[in-house]
């Protein structure tokens, strides 16, 4: 890789930032320069929603939305069919047994001992997977809540909503994903 000097780094990251600037404005006067329709109304104002920045104080569920749709995204049947074939074109054999892990962040050390206890009673074997640093060093506990099964998407699916709804009542606690671990052929 060729060196860069500071001075040609910041001429480059103001060159990017100006263009972003630039941008910005033409986009804002394409947009307020488009012509009304018969009415007189801005077609592009039109089909814009308002926007939100909080939840109104009554929020309630609507009677149609049922728990599948509180389910995060890779506990949906598509994903966990995708997740298992990628494992299998990894090299595992979905006919063994394999370690179905949940991790579980928690924000402290108490709050991942009472996931752990959560998980022990209720059937997995739950493992501290360690601290994980976020943003400006943030620690966070990390949990593997784990069976060692043949993989069955729909079991990984009702494992994983039985720990997102108990973990959704634990303040300091999230779910946060489902890995499998890849299991070779004898």
């Amino acid at each position: 890789m060729l060196p860069i000097k500071r001075s040609h780094f910041a001429l480059l990251v103001a060159g990017i930032l100006a263009g972003l600037v630039a941008y910005g404005y033409w986009k804002k006067s394409n947009s307020s320069s488009a012509s009304p329709d018969e009415t007189g109304a801005n077609p592009a104002a039109a089909s814009t929603f308002p926007v939100v920045t909080q939840a109104p104080e009554s929020a309630e569920l609507s009677p149609s939305a049922s728990p599948q749709d509180s389910l995060p995204a890779f506990l949906e049947p598509t994903f966990l069919a995708a997740s298992l074939a990628a494992l299998e074109k990894n090299g595992s054999d979905l006919t063994r047994p394999m370690p179905s892990k949940h991790l579980v962040r928690c924000e402290s050390r108490d709050i991942a001992a009472e996931v752990m206890t959560w998980g022990r009673e209720n059937g997995f074997e739950p493992r501290d997977a360690g601290i994980f640093r976020g943003h400006g060093g943030v620690e966070f506990f990390d949990v593997e809540l784990r069976r060692t099964e043949v993989p069955d998407p729909a079991r990984i699916q009702k494992e994983g909503r039985r720990i997102h709804e108990a973990v959704a009542t634990v303040e300091g606690a999230e779910y946060a994903t489902w890995v499998g671990e890849i299991v070779a052929a004898r």
